[in-house]
């Protein structure tokens, strides 16, 4: 794009209204006024601007230090809420995940921040980790290794929250030559031809990324109740039968592990899940909090209390990055 197609952007254009708007306090119509539109265009402008992340508006909501406090007092882990309250519309969800990974970017690299140079990175995958990686500024790391914790054979629908294609996008964030990057993407029927052992297709990088975990600095995860999105829709296989999972009494998942009530990793329990999906076990992740190592989850929404409840009990993370309303939930109680 030249000089002159830039200013003549809708993007310049957009921006020029939020800034009239939210930085110089303008009413709309006198906004409309002042560049020669009118109050419907400013009004698709300013949401223009709002969906491509050219403003941000951050709620000054005092009683978050105690939500923290609390849920540190809770689970002895390091929480961090960030001041945003899940929509009531799940068209406004979207927003609500860039939102919560920018945050969550700013505070993994900001001073002080979580990631340092010369670390070894673990990450999973989805919506929200895709929104922290995309977030993240290029070039403020150097010497990295990352690597994914977590692998997923069909991902037609997804394929730009994979971890294959995460790893290859935080690789060119942090693109420095010393910075080493792992990653694969097997194809289904790559990972176990029984559904109880790896393909020696498999084997060695399974290996390699199990080993890789046992010794990272920091790994990037999400939680999810597992009763929605891809991981549900890989128990609803017609091979695996979900009643397995309900009948273990799964209440969360991470890395593609569903854990129950006592923290057990009931991934080896279900059968042929091993075909479709793999992931590090999660006693690697509690060795590694054990051990004074950062795993950080990413994750909130009422219908992830009860998974985040559990999985900060087991001990799977040391920190947890979530918005006001789950925070508020979880100081209540409401996952027990």
């Amino acid at each position: 794009m030249s000089f002159e197609e830039l200013i003549n952007s809708k993007m310049v254009l957009a921006a020029k209204v939020a800034q009239g708007v939210h930085v110089l306090k303008k009413k709309q119509i006198e906004v409309a006024a002042s560049l020669g539109l009118d109050k419907a265009t400013v009004s698709r402008l300013l949401s223009y601007a709002k969906q491509h992340g050219l403003f941000s508006v951050e709620l000054n909501l005092p009683q978050l230090e105690t939500i923290e406090v609390e849920l540190n007092r809770r689970y002895k882990i390091d929480a961090i809420v960030v001041p945003i309250i899940r929509p009531i519309d799940k068209d406004d969800e979207p927003a609500f995940t860039r939102i919560l990974g920018q945050t969550a970017a700013r505070l993994l690299e900001g001073p002080g921040g979580l990631i340092k140079n010369g670390q070894k990175i673990g990450i999973s995958c989805g919506a929200t980790i895709r929104e922290i990686v995309f977030s993240l500024k290029p070039g403020r790391f150097t010497n990295m290794e990352i690597r994914q914790l977590i692998v997923e054979t069909e991902i037609e629908k997804n394929i730009d929250q994979s971890p294959f294609t995460l790893v290859a996008n935080l690789r060119g964030k942090w693109g420095d030559p010393e910075t080493k990057a792992v990653a694969v993407q097997p194809l289904p029927g790559t990972l176990s031809e029984d559904g109880k052992n790896p393909t020696e297709h498999y084997k060695k990088f399974q290996t390699d990324m199990y080993e890789f975990a046992k010794s990272l600095d920091v790994a990037i995860v999400g939680i999810s109740s597992g009763k929605t999105g891809s991981f549900d829709d890989i128990l609803k296989k017609p091979d695996i039968k979900k009643m397995q999972a309900v009948k273990l009494g799964m209440v969360g998942e991470i890395l593609n592990r569903p854990y129950n009530l006592e923290g057990d990793d009931l991934f080896p329990k279900i059968e042929r899940l091993k075909y479709y999906v793999d992931g590090v076990e999660l006693e690697v992740l509690k060795e590694a909090v054990r051990n004074g190592k950062k795993v950080i989850a990413v994750a909130g929404g009422a219908e992830k209390i009860r998974a985040i409840h559990y999985a900060l009990k087991s001990r799977f993370v040391s920190h947890l990055i979530t918005d006001m309303h789950t925070g508020m939930e979880l100081c209540k109680g409401k996952g027990e």
